[in-house]
């Protein structure tokens, strides 16, 4: 099919907002309007999809039948497409072998028969084009899709791996293992992420989330959460024992406010488990070298189903978290080059 040059999209300019109770109180703060936001998003969509139809009749020739395009905006090649009432159930574990990459060939993941691609169908927090394609293969089936960006990890993206505006390319080969039809009266939609998902919903409409003044210049980081650094912090090189100050913030589903929860601090080894969240040491796995983060996560991700009773924390409730490492000089230790 060729190699593909890179396709690049204007990014829209984002308002940063924080809890109500702060809102407005910078007046530094540039405002984008709601209509200005639907009338961008309208234009890069509209412009997208004639960039997904010139691909597609552009690659038709190499197949022997034509692209289908599903409701959504999918573009996929494959012999037989079924439908989601037809071939699956929620529930069920979708394997995938082959590629993941962008539309300049660049990959991202490759998932091989030892390695696959497993996730629990209409259920995982994979992007949604995923699931889609997942249900138009069924049981056995293969094929390549072009995922358009709104279907796959949207206007974020998934810094540093996935640009802003990403259109996708899949190629794969699906297994189906089906779960127990007797127990698919169980499996109910999640309920807990209502208020979460409300959050990625207002977030990918311009509105980013946080508490104003703690991070002036945000830099998304790769994370199941919402989470962003401050790039003008950071460690020249990585110390052996920090320092953390973290802020917790509780926002309960029914509050459009946040509360704050208090201030802790503590000292550990940064090789040390098991001294942060998963969510958090994960983040700091990623990106070691900055020092101030923000975070929001949905309670059941964070902590478990369970939430935190004992501190009035539903699951379906969320939290965020402020937190900052200084590095603590040891004996022994040169740390004149951090700052």
């Amino acid at each position: 099919m060729g190699r593909l040059g890179i396709i690049g999209f204007f990014i829209a300019s984002f308002a940063i907002q924080g809890c109500d109770g702060n809102k407005g109180n910078d007046n530094s703060m540039r405002i984008v309007s709601q209509e200005a936001l639907i009338e961008f998003n309208r234009k890069k969509l509209e412009g997208q999809t004639r960039l997904l139809d010139s691909i597609a009749q552009s690659w038709d020739a190499g197949f022997e039948r034509p692209n289908q395009i599903s409701p959504t905006g999918l573009r996929v090649w494959a012999d037989e497409t079924g439908t989601s009432e037809a071939c699956l159930l929620e529930g069920d574990t979708i394997e995938w072998i082959g590629v993941l990459s962008l539309l300049d060939s660049t990959v991202l993941y490759q998932w091989s028969p030892e390695n696959p691609l497993r996730f629990y169908w209409n259920r995982s927090d994979w992007p949604v084009g995923f699931h889609e394609l997942a249900a138009l293969l069924c049981d056995e089936g293969g094929g390549l899709a072009l995922i358009p960006s709104h279907q796959g990890w949207g206007l974020s993206g998934w810094p540093p791996l996935i640009p802003q505006d990403a259109v996708l390319v899949l190629d794969v080969e699906q297994t189906v293992r089906h779960v127990d039809r007797s127990l698919v009266g169980d499996l109910s939609p999640n309920p807990l992420r209502e208020r979460w998902n409300r959050l990625l919903d207002d977030f990918e409409s311009g509105d980013w989330f946080g508490i104003p003044g703690w991070i002036d210049r945000p830099q998304l980081a790769a994370s199941p959460c919402l989470a962003w650094y401050d790039p003008d912090a950071r460690f020249d090189e990585e110390p052996n024992q920090v320092a953390v100050s973290m802020r917790t913030w509780h926002l309960a589903s029914d509050a459009q406010d946040c509360t704050e929860m208090g201030l802790s601090t503590w000292e550990f080894s940064v090789h040390d488990e098991g001294q942060l969240l998963p969510v958090i040491a994960h983040l700091h796995e990623l990106y070691p070298a900055y020092r101030r983060w923000e975070c929001w996560c949905p309670v059941d991700l964070a902590f478990n189903q369970r939430g935190v009773p004992e501190a009035d924390v539903d699951p379906e409730d969320v939290m965020g978290f402020q937190w900052e490492l200084e590095a603590v000089a040891t004996g022994g230790d040169d740390l004149s080059s951090v700052q």
